[in-house]
């Protein structure tokens, strides 16, 4: 059973948000191996805590250890009608982003074997992905896809870890 992602969406995720993540699931299972299992936890909460740092983010990835054999990815959507007021597409970009970020971490960490990441061209190859994605499906998640030569890559994420980051714990 290794090899493909293993989606599991906690009853407290928006149903909208929920389907949108369903779908990009499946188009990135159409068109990229998963040479290792990579299990994706989808969280209604505006925020998670990082194991390494303890800081407020939203998203998180791990690779096996210990009792965990599977590669991992949290990710947090609560703030979902927060990111709604600069409009659902852009909210939807940042989430799916998110995911592409992970995404990205897994294929590195495969490649290297060692958690020592680029963290631009990450962010670099995730925002490609989405934006990849959001071309094939006919539409632009966002005017996010305009947004980025002026406020750089994954401007959004940026403004999601950012603001995470001001919760006060």
């Amino acid at each position: 059973m290794r090899g493909k992602i293993k989606l599991n969406i906690l009853p407290s995720v928006n149903r909208l948000v929920a389907k949108e993540i369903i779908k990009y699931i499946d188009w990135l299972k159409e068109r990229y191996s998963f040479p290792e299992q990579l299990t994706i936890i989808i969280t209604g909460a505006s925020y998670l805590v990082s194991d390494k740092t303890g800081n407020h983010v939203t998203s998180t990835f791990g690779k096996p250890w210990g009792e965990q054999k599977d590669y991992y990815m949290k990710i947090a959507v609560g703030d979902f009608f927060e990111m709604h007021r600069w409009g659902r597409r852009n909210a939807v970009y940042s989430i799916l982003n998110d995911i592409s970020y992970g995404l990205m971490q897994y294929y590195d960490l495969l490649s290297t074997e060692k958690a020592d990441f680029n963290e631009d061209e990450i962010d670099k190859k995730a925002t490609q992905l989405t934006i990849d994605y959001s071309i094939e499906r006919g539409v632009l998640l966002g005017d996010m896809y305009r947004k980025i030569h002026h406020w750089g890559m994954s401007a959004v994420r940026k403004y999601r870890n950012s603001k995470s980051n001001r919760i006060k714990k």
